[in-house]
């Protein structure tokens, strides 16, 4: 298990992406262009790091989605 994790230099650019989500539909980076922040969580929602933290993933998701802000998780390892 990894025990620390590398964060990117700010100011980088999004890579292009295509994820699929729960409505059945795949969305992109362009689809979040009206946004001037786009956060894309990778996630797993069963994994008990990601329940202890849910509370504060909800509240940053209230924080700053009325700030035209556009906060995604994506969870690869659940179908």
């Amino acid at each position: 298990m990894a025990v620390s994790s590398s964060v990117p230099s700010l100011g980088l650019s999004c890579p292009d992406f295509r994820l699929p989500a729960t409505d059945g539909k795949t969305y992109g980076k362009g689809d979040f262009a009206a946004s001037p922040v786009l956060v894309v969580m990778f996630i797993c929602n069963h994994c008990p790091y990601v329940k202890a933290v849910e509370d504060r993933l909800l509240a940053l998701v209230r924080e700053y989605s009325p700030r035209a802000s556009s906060l995604r998780a994506s969870a690869p390892t659940t179908p």
